[in-house]
């Protein structure tokens, strides 16, 4: 008999089993040609299984992004930014195939809007509500701006299947944070 914990475990793999199975897919097709019955029976998993957590593929790298963003955010003030970015781009790393072809979709819909939508929303989260940073449309237009690049870069090393190592990009990444915004995620003070 298993226990609520069991099955709770159990249902949280589910996502990452679903993730890992597109993965291996994404080896020999393209993520508009598999299907959600190829990664159930990849996964092996019912659709049934997959709708609970799912409503369609492009759902998956969605929630992998936004649990890779909020780990790599949270982090950034015990860690600091640089090894956040580390950590981040080696989440990235272990669906290399998945991020590689969802990245390259485009429109409204498409994991590059949901990215750039859902870090600038994490980053103004916790710069303006957890951190108490007050609030100005020049600050949170910096956020915009920073965010934007900090996307596109991610995004092109992604494209560029990564051939750049983990620890050089990071240190680009940390080259373009402002100063205000780096002291705002890290609590550092200004000196």
């Amino acid at each position: 008999m298993h226990s609520h914990n069991e099955d709770a475990s159990e249902k949280a793999e589910i996502p990452f089993a679903i993730l890992g199975a597109l993965e291996r897919l994404l080896c020999t097709s393209s993520l508009s040609e598999i299907s959600v019955t190829a990664i159930c029976e990849e996964a092996h998993i019912s659709r049934a299984a997959f709708y609970q957590h799912f409503s369609d593929k492009r759902e998956v790298g969605k929630w992998h992004y936004g649990l890779l963003c909020a780990q790599h955010l949270d982090n950034v003030g015990s860690m600091g930014y640089r090894q956040a970015n580390l950590a981040m781009l080696e989440g990235f790393s272990r669906y290399r195939s998945y991020y590689s072809n969802a990245f390259v979709e485009q429109g409204e819909q498409s994991l590059f809007q949901y990215a750039l939508y859902e870090r600038e929303k994490k980053l103004e989260q916790i710069i303006f509500e957890d951190k108490g940073v007050a609030y100005s449309v020049a600050f949170s237009y910096q956020i915009a701006a920073f965010n934007a690049a900090a996307v596109q870069a991610v995004v092109t090393w992604i494209q560029q299947d990564m051939r750049m190592p983990h620890a050089r990009m990071a240190e680009l990444l940390d080259v373009i944070i402002p100063p205000k915004i780096r002291e705002a995620l890290e609590g550092c003070e200004s000196g």
